[in-house]
């Protein structure tokens, strides 16, 4: 018989070596950084090896591994007559259900899941696990509508807590998906066309201007002073709407101002950006320009020598033009003060005479 025995012992153990042996190896880490300097982790039968990490190359280790088996505990005697099962459920659900502090609330869920994982498995416990899981689940709530948002909308969401009928505490929060977009300023040059469209638009006229030349000792013939370019060019700053969505290049409509204060101008049409940063743009000018008085025309003979005030007046023509402007993070036409702020006013001196103190006489130049 004991020779039978100690074949089966050596069989067993032959044939778990093997199994073991046959088995795939797992590498498992240590990672000194992140692990406590003592703790359990628990793994399945199998072949194992340890990679050590996070070793500082300031310092020198000493890594020594052993061997061991797992003692099997006594029976609990309190354990199996029910003393102290269940105590920590028990607390957390006390604690929990009683809990009126919503700061509080995080940390009674941490102790309620680790109450959970202790004590879960104990039949015994069974109707406490279901308590602390309903109060669990109270914490926590979806509001069943859903809500589609699209660019620049918002929803608000509003709890109040009810204490005696009346809400003693309340919550609010603006869930948004942001502007829809935004208008952007960019700076460069429009060009307006002194164009002859005029033949269909009254507004437009060719940029002549009038002035008198003499033919006789009082005798003057109006003349058209003809321009020597076809077009000006002048600094502009174009405003367009940038959608919250760009893209490499868009497409859109754009308007501006002229820069010179004594001259208005409004430019306006079809633009197209690229990059955010370049814009292109071409339509419509108008702007306020010297146009010859009405009741005179080209070849009217006058005996008065009149000046070009008394032959313009100013009004507004509209002009073909295009435009090139480019978004900088500040006015580039802003002018600043030579020292790249404002102008420091200079400081008082200091009245140095004392109190009942004549001021000195004026003296006499010689």
């Amino acid at each position: 018989m004991r020779s039978v025995a100690r074949t089966i012992t050596v069989t067993l153990a032959l044939c778990t070596a093997a199994e073991l042996y046959g088995q795939q190896l797992v590498t498992r880490p240590l990672d000194l950084g992140s692990a406590r300097a003592n703790d359990t982790v628990t793994l399945k039968p199998g072949r194992y090896q340890f990679r050590i990490t996070s070793l500082a190359p300031a310092h020198t280790y000493v890594i020594v591994i052993s061997e061991g088996r797992e003692v099997i505990r006594p029976i609990s005697l309190d354990a199996a007559m029910g003393v102290g099962r269940c105590n920590r459920l028990k607390a957390e659900k006390d604690s929990l259900g009683n809990e009126k502090k919503e700061s509080e609330i995080p940390k009674r869920l941490t102790a309620a899941a680790a109450a959970l994982r202790a004590e879960s498995g104990d039949t015994a416990c069974a109707l406490l696990v279901q308590d602390v899981d309903s109060l669990v689940a109270a914490t926590d709530t979806v509001v069943p509508d859903t809500y589609d948002l699209g660019p620049g909308d918002y929803v608000i969401v509003d709890v109040s807590r009810i204490e005696d009928g009346k809400a003693t505490q309340r919550w609010q929060r603006r869930f948004t998906t942001g502007a829809p977009g935004a208008w952007r300023a960019t700076y460069g040059y429009g060009f307006p066309f002194f164009s002859r469209i005029h033949k269909w638009n009254r507004l437009v006229g060719e940029g002549q201007q009038f002035h008198l030349k003499q033919v006789a000792e009082s005798t003057f013939i109006v003349n058209a002073q003809q321009r020597t370019r076809s077009f000006d060019a002048l600094p502009t700053i174009m405003f367009n709407y940038a959608p919250a969505a760009e893209r490499a290049v868009q497409v859109g409509w754009t308007a501006g101002i002229g820069t010179d204060i004594n001259k208005a101008q409004v430019l306006t049409g079809p633009s197209v950006v690229l990059w955010s940063n370049l814009q292109l743009a071409a339509g419509v000018a108008f702007r306020e320009e010297k146009v010859p008085i009405g009741k005179y025309k080209v070849g009217d003979t006058l005996t008065t020598n009149l000046d070009e005030k008394q032959l313009q007046d100013d009004a507004f023509r509209a002009r073909p033009f295009v435009s090139v402007t480019l978004r900088f993070d500040k006015n580039p036409f802003k002018k600043e003060s030579a020292g790249g702020g404002e102008q420091k006013k200079p400081e008082a001196k200091p009245d140095t005479k004392k109190e009942g103190e004549k001021p000195n006489p004026p003296t006499e130049k010689k």
